[in-house]
């Protein structure tokens, strides 16, 4: 099985990302995933997502969009 891939789509003075981060940080301690934060100015793919970040995409699914759930994202991980 293949390891997950979580991404925190973000941007610079986003203070909910930064909340965000941290839940990522803290899953990590218990779950095996690969967490990557990718800065929507620079990933122009992601420019769509701009009005609902956070957005935490779990193998490039939108699973939490403004507001990071952890057992949603939790939840998505593990399946």
């Amino acid at each position: 099985m293949a390891i997950p891939i979580v991404k925190l789509l973000t941007r610079p003075g986003c203070c909910a990302c930064d909340q965000a981060k941290f839940v990522i940080k803290r899953l990590k301690q218990t779950l095996t995933f690969e967490a990557k934060v990718v800065n929507i100015l620079k990933e122009s793919q992601y420019k769509i997502y701009n009005d609902e970040l956070p957005v935490v995409l779990v193998n490039e699914v939108a699973i939490c969009r403004t507001k990071i759930i952890e057992n949603d994202l939790r939840l998505a991980i593990i399946s």
